[in-house]
């Protein structure tokens, strides 16, 4: 998820929806939770977060409801927060940062290929900004089963729709 900022209030957006049931659950629980330190987050700067909820809910059973920050940019040059700069960031506004892991990719991969149910994945970030997610096999499986069955009931009820006609 990422924020932005509408009539001087911070809001969230997934990748695909400004007022999904989740983008609707990030602003609740962002307004119970952190509305005191908003104004310590300049309108220039986008947090991009993983917003743990029951409502976004794939593999892992996560014992707290909450956003944990990923990264930092500053949407007018472009700047990303380094890793340091992303936790100090962090603890001035109290949100939890995702697990920071200094290996190599061989490192990297020997993790990744042993990860259990108990673990989404890892985030890889590269020099010049860019970033990629590794997920799990097992969070993966589940995910495409997820978006499978959604689809599957979604064909079905276009096949209702149309026979009703």
């Amino acid at each position: 998820m990422s924020n932005f900022f509408l009539n001087n209030r911070m809001y969230w957006a997934t990748r695909t929806s400004f007022n999904s049931d989740i983008a609707v659950a990030a602003k609740e629980l962002w307004q119970k939770k952190y509305t005191e330190v908003e104004k310590l987050i300049s309108k220039d700067l986008t947090l991009i977060c993983e917003f743990v909820h029951k409502k976004t809910k794939i593999l892992i059973d996560y014992d707290f409801e909450d956003f944990v920050l990923i990264r930092v940019v500053n949407r007018i040059t472009g700047y990303i927060y380094t890793r340091q700069e992303t936790e100090d960031f962090a603890k001035r506004i109290k949100m939890k940062t995702v697990v920071s892991l200094d290996i190599g990719i061989e490192e990297m991969i020997r993790k990744w290929k042993h990860l259990t149910t108990e673990t989404e994945g890892y985030i890889i970030n590269f020099e010049g900004g860019y970033s990629v997610k590794l997920s799990s096999n097992f969070y993966n499986s589940i995910l495409r089963c997820s978006n499978l069955s959604i689809g599957i009931y979604y064909i079905k009820s276009l096949v209702k729709f149309k026979r009703r006609r």
